[in-house]
């Protein structure tokens, strides 16, 4: 059993097929919560898909005139962010089979101890600087969007890429650690161009921003602002915000249950520890979902006689 923390970044579009039109609905059906689950599980994936399209043609008469595709990357634990499934691929068409290929799942990204290691490191080395870490496959392109910003700087860690300026139409290449300082725009496309997936990052400088925000996550954490005084500031949609959760969370992973070469003994206890916790759960919860299927009551009528139920 695998103990993950899975951190997704989800898109998701509404394509026509007459004129190959996009239309970016993620904000009017789309949250970060626990409910994103089905964003990395493909056989849920085109269940959801199917019933956004319920929803966009109630009486079936747009059918066969739009697609529905998904931008989905995911962040699990303290690996690099990556894609999941082919941005192209019309999820309304797509199928999915326990015992058969499916060529619009994206395989994993070989698992680079060096790369998390690297990862850390840069963290903590760069104290004052907001990172944000992804990796792609060769053949694959990724739009960051800037929105004018003056101060970001992209470099490679592994792999290497193309940058394409869509305002002056020019590329530039970039090989393992190098970086380049993004001038002012909207958006860059990034193609990785080598023969194995890219590693880069996207650094930005702190300023005190991230460090009244801090103040304020530790304030309601420890109980000192009840009333969320000091979280005022913040909006749920700032892209500021986003960047230092990640931050902090990395380094709260990293601190509290460290990975790989890096484990502590204190680390490995803890980790152990809850491993044994969730088998037990699970297995309290299966045997609960086989009584309630021989018995015909209710799930919840046999699960919340576990001490474990958090229903």
């Amino acid at each position: 059993m695998m103990i993950y923390y899975p951190d997704p970044y989800i898109k998701i579009y509404i394509k026509d097929l007459e004129n190959g039109e996009k239309t970016d609905i993620s904000k009017l059906v789309s949250g970060k919560s626990e409910r994103n689950r089905w964003s990395f599980n493909p056989s849920m994936l085109i269940q959801y898909s199917k019933c956004l399209a319920a929803k966009v043609d109630t009486d079936g008469s747009m059918a066969g005139t739009f697609a529905i595709t998904y931008d989905i990357w995911v962040k699990v634990n303290t690996r690099f962010r990556r894609r999941l499934y082919d941005p192209d691929k019309d999820m309304l068409t797509a199928e999915w089979g326990l015992f058969s290929k499916t060529d619009w799942v994206l395989p994993p990204l070989p698992d680079y101890w060096e790369m998390r290691d690297k990862k850390m490191e840069m963290i903590y080395k760069f104290n004052e600087t907001v990172f944000r870490f992804q990796a792609d496959l060769p053949g694959y392109t990724d739009v960051i969007r800037l929105d004018n910003k003056t101060d970001l700087t992209i470099g490679v860690i592994k792999g290497r890429i193309s940058l394409e300026d869509p305002v002056l139409s020019k590329n530039t290449t970039l090989e393992e650690g190098e970086s380049f300082q993004l001038p002012p725009r909207e958006q860059f496309l990034v193609h990785t161009i080598s023969d194995e997936p890219s590693y880069i990052s996207i650094s930005q400088p702190m300023d005190r921003k991230f460090e009244r925000y801090l103040k304020a996550v530790e304030a309601k954490e420890n109980g000192e602002d009840p009333d969320g005084e000091l979280m005022k500031e913040f909006s749920r949609d700032d892209k500021d915000v986003y960047r230092f959760d990640q931050l902090i969370d990395d380094r709260k992973k990293q601190k509290e249950t460290p990975f790989g070469p890096s484990w502590t003994w204190d680390g490995f206890v803890v980790f152990i520890k809850t491993k044994i916790f969730l088998f037990k759960h699970g297995m309290i919860y299966a045997f609960a979902a086989i009584r309630s299927i021989l018995g015909g009551k209710s799930f919840e009528e046999y699960a919340k006689s576990s001490k474990t139920y958090f229903g």
